[in-house]
């Protein structure tokens, strides 16, 4: 793999949208969250929309479901290429990467934008729960005027969770209870999971609908959200709710941390011996890990691009030294949408990591056929 092709890939990721509705005077912007919700005939009419778009309507371009693959010259769908051994579905994979690298180009692209994105409130517009492959139940939330319109754009809600449901199949995210729209302004955060308040075993998925226009950056930042999803649900981590979100120098939040014989998850939880983060964490972290707490890597930003050039030759992004946690859902983002690579490097060696699991490389083959896919009827 070719080093140049790595990039600063963040979940803070800085991005221009549309601005139309935004007040030139930051004063003028929401000062506080809402929580209180839209009730009667307003929500009523956008359920009703909301139900219209997802059961009559095609919000995509896309003709084939999310497991066929379109087929351009014949303008018609038909199975997905199929792998059964390890070695079949790592060359699969591998073809697909570079058809995707070739006709659609890097989709680990670094976006370099001039100025500072606004920083606000996070606020939440909208929570749908799901239902299959449906959003359900939706939770509007009484906002400012200057952005009714971002949680009343439920073309855009589905389209975003449509894509997101066409690139990862439906038995791989089973995880996932809920689905929300929220935003903190321009250039901020693009996208979050999160414990899910009603059972903390699930998860939700949230997209700053400002910062959700950028496509492929919100691909590859959706296929990071879900690495997450991966690799902290309750197969490998046992969540432990009282640490939840906990600050580190809480003395239940560091007793937690002293009893777990894994690695921990800071506010989260121990997770499991055979996991793939304890197991990333054993053989990438250990000889780090005391210096980087040293550091105080997590809280400086400029500790962490100091020590992202201390060790660069380990990290695939700067954004990975953030944590184990982060440095491994950037490895599997990479895993997923890059040619296996063949150096020596330790950051190759973790992307490498994932080609040992037979599952994921499975999964690799089958998300790179749905990518390929959606990309060739939205953004051919």
């Amino acid at each position: 793999m070719n080093k140049l092709l790595r990039f600063r890939f963040v979940l803070t990721i800085f991005i221009f949208t549309i601005e139309s509705f935004l007040p030139t005077d930051n004063s003028t912007f929401w000062e506080e969250e809402s929580e209180e919700y839209i009730t009667g005939q307003d929500q009523e009419v956008l359920t009703f929309r909301l139900n219209e778009l997802q059961h009559n309507g095609n919000i995509n371009e896309s003709v084939c479901e999310p497991f066929e693959i379109y087929d351009e010259l014949e303008s018609e769908c038909h199975p997905p290429e199929s792998c059964k051994t390890l070695d079949e579905c790592s060359v699969l994979g591998d073809e697909l990467a570079e058809q995707i690298l070739e006709r659609f180009g890097d989709l680990l692209t670094d976006y370099e934008f001039d100025g500072e994105g606004d920083t606000y409130i996070e606020q939440e517009l909208v929570r749908y729960r799901l239902d299959g492959e449906f959003l359900t139940n939706p939770q509007f939330v009484v906002v400012d005027n200057q952005i009714s319109a971002y949680r009343d754009d439920l073309e855009m809600h589905v389209q975003i969770w449509e894509m997101f449901r066409y690139l990862i199949p439906e038995k791989e995210r089973k995880m996932l209870s809920g689905f929300t729209i929220f935003t903190d302004g321009n250039e901020e955060m693009l996208a979050q999971v999160e414990p899910d308040d009603d059972d903390v075993n699930s998860w939700l998925l949230g997209v700053d609908i400002m910062d959700a226009d950028e496509s492929l950056i919100l691909k590859s930042t959706l296929l990071h959200e879900y690495a997450h999803l991966l690799t902290l649900q309750k197969n490998q981590m046992d969540m432990n709710e009282d640490v939840l979100f906990a600050d580190e120098d809480d003395p239940i939040h560091m007793t937690a941390a002293a009893a777990c014989d894994y690695y921990f998850v800071d506010g989260m939880g121990c997770t499991k011996e055979n996991s793939y983060l304890h197991q990333f964490y054993l053989q990438f972290w250990q000889d780090l890990i005391e210096e980087w707490h040293e550091r105080g890597v997590a809280d400086d930003e400029e500790e962490m691009e100091e020590f992202f050039v201390d060790y660069e030759d380990q990290f695939v992004t700067d954004y990975a030294v953030t944590s184990p946690d982060e440095d491994i859902a950037e490895v599997w983002t990479y895993f997923i949408l890059s040619p296996r690579p063949d150096g020596e490097e330790i950051w190759e060696q973790k992307i490498l990591f994932f080609h040992q699991y037979p599952e994921q490389v499975k999964l690799r083959a089958e998300i790179l056929s749905r990518l390929l896919s959606y990309l060739s009827q939205n953004e051919g």
